[in-house]
């Protein structure tokens, strides 16, 4: 089977699927070590990787829909920002070889780091 995404699946002895943790934790901590419920974390697109043939104003449109799709089932609320150095997540449209080492080959639509 291939992955949905850029995280191989993984299967045990009874072929049951389980996941593979690719983060840690430290001392306990989240490691955005926010302490307010909801969470609030920002999201920035890359201004240097992004698709041209889309209209910005709807991939942002499609972007808020589907961070307030997460807020409404989990206490975290999403703010776009600009200022993408320090945004809590960043998002930018990359293909092949862009210099994370997990390159984009086959069907991998995203993955996240």
């Amino acid at each position: 089977m291939l992955p949905r995404c850029g995280v191989p699946d993984h299967y045990d002895d009874h072929n049951k699927l389980y996941a593979t943790k690719h983060y840690s934790f430290i001392k306990g901590r989240h490691p955005w070590n926010h302490s307010k419920v909801p969470l609030m974390l920002n999201y920035a697109l890359s201004p240097e990787h992004i698709i041209d043939y889309r209209n910005i104003s709807d991939i942002r449109v499609a972007l808020e829909k589907a961070f307030s799709t997460w807020s409404s089932v989990i206490p975290v609320n999403f703010t776009e920002t600009l200022d993408y150095e320090h945004a809590s997540i960043t998002i930018g449209f990359y293909y092949g070889d862009h210099g994370d080492g997990t390159p984009f080959i086959d069907r991998v639509l995203a993955h996240a780091n």
